[in-house]
């Protein structure tokens, strides 16, 4: 059976029904209602933020980030439960959790739409005909993205030619084959779209519009995604690129106790976008930091201050800030991610000293004034490994663990085996396990004829 949620939105110039269903490649939302006939039209379309700002939140829970108390956990939800102890078949309760699924195909949807209608219209004013063509090239891109890194099989370089990545829609047409690429075949798409993009959006971001993709931004995109294809020196050229337009880091030393950061005016964010879903679970106490995540942080690293908060009473830490400003962790792009990418490309090319470099901008801007002393390769034996530590301390509740998960867990030296144990029930999740690709929902791969993961 179908179950949807009509949701209308009523835009400046016309007015589009969203409907969310569980089989949504099967059925797309009513576009009936009106067809955009300008270009202003279909950028407009693409302003719609309560279609691109939010995503998928199935990992969230499946990371060594955060501790939830069995009492708690067992109270809560189905999709949550199974997230946090990755039960291998999450539909076996008879739960639906295809929003995960549902969400991102809703947005490459609506990127379609656009790029299907703005090849009939008059170009007008070439550069605002550029702009929304590449900005909904970018949506497509980093949505598919999204969708790899949850349904796909991990980026393998010796089998990606073979192993399944995921359905590609690359039209609004119903009648477009539904079917899974191969994981290279995806990555080279959202790699195609993405360098595309980056040479038709606009070199600065509309002022106080996080969701216009700029020049930096796409190049941001592309850098993770090279990044998670292991393509270091592809990765490095488009960090470069990204920070060569935009490289402003925010000083953490001074924020007050109680600070929270805001989204609208972080100088770090490229691209807004947030996690939603089960994520007010933040605001409840009685779930806290892990301890293996607060012991990344050194006493005078100002973001155990910036994104934890001292309980006292569990004597713990708990979640304090995201990037968003609000209770929901922030998933887009942003300045820090950058560096890091970069500083992790250097490292594995040989560039220990520019890696370094890479770091110490960061980390000047995260550590007490006065107790910082910068990284010089001759006191760090391990570079990479540095890095990659790094990129815990700053990236968490990113959106990018599970990725960094899928990648790192194929080189024995970063190979790690989750585990919880809730009520004297030990629950683990071991390196390259099948689980590392969530489960289709079983709708979709009935209706679509769509290969499922295997368990």
């Amino acid at each position: 059976m179908n179950h949807y949620r009509p949701l209308t939105l009523i835009l400046p110039v016309f007015s589009l029904l969203l409907c969310a269903c569980e089989r949504f490649l099967a059925e797309i939302p009513d576009r009936a209602l009106a067809i955009p006939t300008t270009v202003a039209q279909y950028g407009q379309l693409l302003n719609v933020d309560r279609l691109y700002a939010a995503t998928p939140t199935i990992t969230d829970f499946s990371l060594g980030e955060l501790d939830i108390p069995y009492t708690l956990w067992n109270s809560s939800n189905a999709r949550l439960r199974e997230a946090y102890v990755w039960t291998p078949d999450p539909f076996t309760a008879g739960t639906v959790q295809a929003g995960d699924w549902n969400g991102p195909y809703e947005a490459v949807y609506y990127a379609n739409v656009v790029l299907d209608g703005l090849p009939g219209l008059e170009t007008g004013d070439a550069m605002a005909y550029g702009d929304v063509k590449g900005r909904a090239l970018f949506l497509r891109a980093f949505q598919h993205l999204l969708l790899q890194e949850i349904y796909g099989q991990p980026y393998r370089p010796a089998t990606a030619g073979a192993d399944l990545g995921i359905p590609l829609k690359l039209t609004a047409d119903v009648e477009a084959p539904i079917v899974r690429a191969t994981v290279a075949e995806t990555l080279d798409r959202i790699t195609a779209d993405a360098r595309e993009a980056l040479d038709l959006v606009s070199a600065e971001q509309p002022s106080q519009d996080l969701f216009a993709a700029s020049k930096a931004a796409v190049a941001a995109l592309l850098a993770r995604a090279y990044l998670i294809r292991q393509d270091y020196a592809q990765a490095l050229h488009y960090a470069d690129v990204s920070l060569g337009y935009h490289d402003r880091l925010l000083d953490f030393n001074g924020l007050p106790a109680t600070y929270r950061f805001t989204a609208t005016t972080h100088p770090e964010i490229l691209f807004y976008c947030q996690s939603t879903g089960n994520t007010g679970i933040f605001t409840n106490v009685a779930v806290t930091a892990s301890a293996e995540q607060v012991e990344l942080y050194e006493a005078a690293d100002l973001r155990l201050r910036a994104f934890l908060k001292w309980n006292a009473g569990l004597q713990a830490y708990n979640y304090h800030a995201f990037y968003t400003g609000q209770v929901s962790p922030f998933t887009g792009l942003a300045t820090d991610e950058v560096y890091l990418i970069r500083a992790e490309c250097r490292a594995r090319l040989g560039d220990g000293a520019g890696a370094l470099d890479d770091l110490n901008a960061l980390r000047f801007h995260r550590y007490e004034t006065g107790a910082y002393a910068p990284l010089a390769v001759a006191d760090v034996p391990d570079v990479l490994g540095t890095v990659l530590q790094e990129r815990r301390r700053e990236l968490v509740f990113r959106g990018t663990r599970w990725s960094d998960l899928r990648r790192l867990n194929q080189d024995p030296r970063f190979a790690v085996t989750l585990r919880r144990e809730l009520d004297g029930q030990v629950y683990t999740l071991p390196p390259n396990d099948p689980r590392y690709a969530q489960l289709i929902p079983p709708t979709e791969v009935q209706f679509s004829n769509l290969i499922q993961n295997a368990r």
